[in-house]
């Protein structure tokens, strides 16, 4: 329900950090030979905070050291980091 919205609306919510959550643990078998989990989220992002708070929220719970990238071409590339990409042109 929106506050102020009146009348019989269809709509979709996501929960974002939830969504995001779910989806590491799914591949939390696969994501064990990793150390640090580095989400690429640029300054300048469509995309919203909650994602992050998803990602960082795994990490707590799972031990993993988390970090945001938001310029890929500057990011070093380790042995033990994933990269977690939303947005295609990031590839």
């Amino acid at each position: 329900m929106v506050n102020g919205v009146t009348g019989d609306f269809g709509a979709v919510y996501e929960n974002f950090a939830n969504d995001i959550y779910s989806a590491l643990e799914k591949a939390s078998e696969k994501l064990k030979k990793y150390r640090t989990l580095k989400i690429v989220f640029p300054k300048f992002s469509y995309l919203p905070n909650e994602i992050l708070k998803g990602i960082f929220g795994f990490c707590e719970q799972y031990n993993f050291r988390g970090k945001m990238v938001q310029d890929i071409q500057t990011e070093p590339i380790k042995s033990g980091d994933v990269f977690i990409s939303l947005d295609e042109e990031d590839m």
